[in-house]
């Protein structure tokens, strides 16, 4: 009868988090290409900031030229768009705005998760927790900034999984853990 109620637990609590993941899922790449092919450049950061300059890093010449923003989310489009040419899904120059999209989404929603387990962390109920991913899964300007390929989603994730990994400290003094902390917090600064 215990291990029964351990599995009803642990789905409980696998529900809770896939609820608000799967609705940031949804909002976040629901018209992910708005705009495109015709107008991707409606956002002046992404293209302006972003793109242009992801376009411009290549392996023989890896700057990107401009480092007023952090450039980890220029180096990531670039890669992945690169892959994305070779294997053959990305066919025109306007699809980088896509792949760059569809990271920032990715990172947008797996911020619900991350937000989740901080929750939990803290010592929330099950209840707070699904509350607390379930408010950014649906908070408006974190949908909208999801949408365009700008830094200022994934520079959250990463702060917040800084955050989680610091809480986790308090219980948890391995060296494997200030390591976390540490990596967690320099990829918040570059991103």
């Amino acid at each position: 009868m215990n291990k029964a109620i351990q599995i009803f637990g642990k789905r409980r609590r696998l529900v809770a988090l896939l609820i608000p993941l799967a609705i940031a899922v949804c909002f976040r790449f629901w018209g992910i290409s708005w705009g495109a092919p015709e107008r991707v450049d409606l956002h002046p950061d992404e293209a302006k900031y972003v793109i242009s300059h992801a376009e411009a890093v290549s392996w023989s010449d890896p700057d990107p030229k401009f480092l007023n923003y952090p450039s980890f989310l220029c180096y990531s489009t670039a890669l992945l768009n690169g892959l994305l040419t070779r294997v053959g899904v990305v066919h025109e120059d306007w699809q980088i705005y896509l792949v760059g999209r569809s990271i920032t989404a990715m990172y947008g929603s797996l911020t619900c998760v991350v937000v989740f387990l901080l929750a939990e962390a803290l010592g929330t109920s099950l209840l707070g927790a699904f509350l607390s991913a379930l408010w950014v899964s649906l908070l408006p300007l974190h949908v909208w900034e999801s949408h365009v390929a700008v830094t200022d989603v994934m520079m959250t994730f990463w702060v917040m999984v800084t955050l989680y990994a610091s809480v986790r400290l308090i219980h948890h003094t391995r060296p494997r853990d200030f390591i976390f902390v540490g990596l967690a917090l320099g990829l918040a600064v570059g991103s």
